[in-house]
């Protein structure tokens, strides 16, 4: 889908991105290198970040961005009908 890579997006979000060890180590062993796909980076960034509890960085900004955007274009959405 040619999405760019999650350390590509967290720099553009200006989100400290992960290590190569923090991305591919699991477990003691490495399992991969080089640029994370999106999906995979905002996976690992929560449970490197959260614990696997929540999204961190960047998967939370893309969520929250995302549901900022519906609001802002849902005419009965609060933002819109009282920005203030």
């Amino acid at each position: 889908m040619h999405l760019p890579s999650g350390q590509t997006v967290a720099g553009h979000l200006g989100i400290p991105a992960l290590t190569e060890a923090q991305i591919w180590t699991t477990k003691g062993a490495k399992v991969g290198s080089g640029p994370a796909p999106l999906w995979f980076y905002c996976l690992r960034e929560g449970e490197v970040k959260a614990g696997g509890q929540r999204l961190a960085g960047v998967g939370a900004a893309i969520v929250a961005r995302t549901f900022v955007g519906l609001m802002l274009k849902d005419k009965a959405s609060y933002l819109v009908q009282d920005p203030g």
